[in-house]
């Protein structure tokens, strides 16, 4: 199963990703795909991001700026959607969802 979780820290937020969704064969999980295209688009287009990614685990903080905010929402919201159709693949544990400075 994939765990999303992210925790505040003052104006900053860290995004954990972990896990493999074992929907499908390794190398063919089409959920583990999504998951990992949404992360990793977030990760390329958040502002001053620093990530950490190895197979089956992705940390990304980012700094609040309007632009993060509303991309974390949307990142969110993405995930949040993955979740509901997979919900035995794919499982949000705490998350920030009113990140504010």
């Amino acid at each position: 199963m994939i765990r999303l979780t992210s925790k505040q820290s003052g104006d900053l937020i860290q995004l954990t990703v972990s896990g493999h969704a074992g929907f499908g064969p390794y190398g063919h999980d089409l959920v583990c795909a999504a998951v990992s295209a949404l992360t990793q688009s977030l990760e390329i287009n958040v502002e001053g991001a620093e990530s950490l990614a190895r197979a089956g685990l992705s940390v990304v903080l980012m700094p609040y700026t309007k632009t993060n905010k509303a991309l974390y929402k949307a990142y969110l919201n993405s995930m949040s959607k993955l979740a509901e159709q997979y919900p035995e693949h794919v499982k949000i544990d705490s998350v920030v969802t009113d990140w504010q400075r």
